[in-house]
Parts: C-alpha cells; structure tokens; sequence
C-alpha cells in the first residue's frame, strides 16, 4: 500500500507542476453492479486527499460513454473502477 501512496503523492506534485506526463492505469477494479462500482470509488476518493480524487475514475454502464472516455483522457487515472459492460 505504501508503494502506491508514494506513486499517487508523486504524480500529484507532477500535475501541480504541470509535468504529469504518465498515462498508465495502476489497477482495474471490476464490480458487479453500478451500485457496487459507485461505492467502491466514494470509497476509495475517502483514502485519498481530495486533490487525489480526480486519480480514481468511473467507468459504469448507463452512463455516457463519451463523457467518461474524455475524463479518462483527462484526469489519467490511476485507479479506474467499473462495471464488466465499459
């Protein structure tokens, strides 16, 4: 755990520089439900700082497919959690 706080504070100062240049995905957490994903991000934003937050994403079916794939792009997550349909 302690590996991937000090690689969240890490691309956390890059983007207060403006140098966040990673583009990879740490992990895929994959539940069941949407009920379930939606938890498991609130969840795991509540462990982070909330200048981290952006660092967890959600990809669910039901919601614009669109709009998530451009916060994908944006925000480069590390921790990316959804549902087996996205």
């Amino acid at each position: 755990m302690t590996l991937a706080i000090r690689r969240l504070e890490a691309r956390l100062e890059a983007k207060k520089r403006g140098k966040d240049n990673e583009e990879c995905v740490e992990a895929i957490v994959v539940a069941p439900s949407r009920e379930l994903a939606m938890q498991t991000v609130r969840v795991a934003q509540q462990l982070l700082p909330q200048e981290a937050w952006p660092l967890v994403q959600q990809c669910i079916g039901g919601a614009n497919g669109r709009y998530q794939v451009d916060a994908l792009r944006k925000n480069k997550p590390l921790i990316v959690i959804g549902t087996p349909g996205r």
